[in-house]
């Protein structure tokens, strides 16, 4: 056999094989698309860029965006913004609270003087001169109210007793003072030949709230000269237990009053004695007591 004999029946072979194998790939497809289930969508090859985009007429909703697995670390629009950081208040920036008031520790109520080895040195003096004499706590002639505080500023419910001897007056007062930071913080008893009242003082202005007319300290009859004549020493016991308030003239109860404005404070005494008003009223066996 000739060469080219050879060479066309070998190229004919290959043909032959070739035909038979594309023909076995058209049979392979067409079964493998007749054994897919009814309604069920090709497989999209990863390397397709083509998506298919329905037509405006065509879309009953709006749609609506679809989540997206995004890579980690992968950069977004919200990550962009940093959060505001939330400050650290540093041990100075704490906020500070409204001041409160402080409240002092009650403490029982107790304190005597008799005086007859002079005022004891608990005695505070707020404006004039005070002194014993003849065993008797009192104050010089002046031009204003004179007073002497003693106690304690926790002080709460308490009872205050004391002797005043009195001469000829023209109606200036005898004060006992309860529940005081000072002279002019507290409540006032004060007491005259003819009526007796309780003053609220505060921040050294002052306002009646009770009063009786027609009692108070007796005093005898007018006085001419010496008035060393005509002394008369009266009991009085002021009372403060809560917000209420209560005064003896001589074990005979004269007048009550409520207020709250005050709840603790010191004690003490005081007068007015202007010059040429006779002598100046003497207080003695002043004695402070706690009440239940």
């Amino acid at each position: 056999m000739k060469d080219k004999e050879r060479v066309a029946i070998i190229s004919g072979t290959f043909t032959t094989i070739a035909a038979c194998i594309g023909a076995i790939a058209v049979i392979a497809a067409g079964a493998w698309v007749l054994i897919q289930p009814r309604g069920a969508t090709p497989a999209v090859q990863a390397t397709s860029t083509y998506t298919y985009a329905a037509p405006t007429s065509e879309l009953s909703q709006p749609s609506h965006p679809t989540s997206v697995p995004l890579e980690a670390n992968a950069p977004t629009e919200s990550s962009t913004v940093p959060a505001p950081e939330r400050p650290t208040l540093a041990p100075t920036d704490t906020p500070l609270s409204r001041p409160q008031p402080t409240v002092p520790p009650q403490v029982p109520a107790s304190f005597s003087d008799n005086f007859d080895n002079g005022a004891s040195s608990e005695w505070e003096s707020y404006l004039g001169t005070w002194r014993v004499i003849d065993g008797e706590y009192t104050a010089d002639h002046t031009n204003r109210p004179v007073y002497s505080l003693v106690g304690n500023i926790g002080w709460r419910d308490y009872a205050v007793d004391v002797d005043v001897t009195s001469s000829c007056q023209a109606g200036y007062p005898i004060t006992v003072l309860v529940r005081s930071v000072d002279a002019g913080n507290g409540i006032q008893m004060q007491v005259t030949c003819c009526s007796v009242k309780w003053t609220l003082y505060e921040y050294g202005n002052s306002h009646t709230i009770a009063s009786k007319e027609g009692v108070g300290v007796e005093l005898l009859g007018r006085c001419f000269g010496d008035c060393s004549s005509s002394w008369h020493t009266t009991h009085v016991r002021v009372e403060a237990r809560g917000d209420f308030y209560s005064v003896y003239l001589d074990g005979v109860r004269m007048l009550d009053v409520q207020d709250g404005t005050f709840q603790y404070g010191k004690t003490g005494i005081g007068l007015s004695c202007p010059p040429g008003e006779g002598c100046c009223p003497r207080f003695d066996d002043f004695q402070v007591s706690a009440l239940p």
